[in-house]
């Protein structure tokens, strides 16, 4: 077993182009991650902030890319000149995204309706561990990323894109593509609309939705 220990610089980065790519969970960034590093080439492990960068079977050529790092995490290790960017999603849409991941991933069996309002909830009160109703992932350290306001992610001097608009691709100069999607739309309740307009309402005012 090859276990290694490795830096922030193989993070979400690129570095001949001075770029830092924000991955916001439930925001389209598995696309946009996965079409810069076919670009780059090489093989590719994807991680969430596990602690120490503890990679099993790393070879030489390898890179690590943290999935979810916010700004905060980069900001001491890369130089002044890159340039950030992070794309984001209409609050409800990247809600119901997270729904259906959850059910995908066998992390709930609770429909849509009940699962939102308990989760709100729970999150309200500090415990995003109730979210996960059957198991909770054991693969990285901080599980409640998945649930964090987009606004925790960035800082001013990020470019922000939204995902509506599909302009990330412009900047980026890469074929559009997508990728880690769910089809349907999921049934709202008034309740819970109001649940996660208010829960998430920083999003909605500073990314303009």
């Amino acid at each position: 077993e090859i276990i290694v220990w490795v830096s922030l610089k193989n993070s979400m980065i690129w570095h001949d182009r001075k770029l830092v790519f924000i991955h916001i969970p439930k925001c389209g960034g598995t696309s946009v991650r996965k079409a810069i590093q076919k670009k780059l080439g090489g093989k590719h492990y994807n991680r969430t902030w596990l602690k120490g960068w503890k990679v099993e079977g790393l070879h030489e050529g390898h890179k690590v890319w943290n999935q979810h790092a916010t700004y905060d995490r980069y900001a001491l290790t890369v130089p002044n000149d890159y340039m950030y960017i992070a794309q984001v999603r209409n609050p409800f849409d990247r809600f119901e995204s997270m729904w259906k991941h959850m059910v995908r991933a066998k992390f709930t069996d609770v429909g849509f309706e009940k699962w939102g309002n308990d989760s709100i909830d729970a999150l309200k009160a500090g415990d995003w561990q109730s979210c996960f109703t059957i198991r909770q992932p054991g693969n990285i350290s901080d599980p409640s990323v998945l649930f964090k306001p987009q606004w925790q992610f960035v800082r001013d001097d990020v470019i922000i894109f939204k995902m509506e608009d599909k302009n990330i691709w412009n900047l980026l100069g890469l074929k559009e593509t997508h990728l880690n999607t769910s089809p349907g739309k999921c049934k709202w309740s008034a309740k819970l609309f109001r649940k996660v307009q208010q829960f998430y309402e920083r999003d909605f005012e500073e990314f303009r939705y």
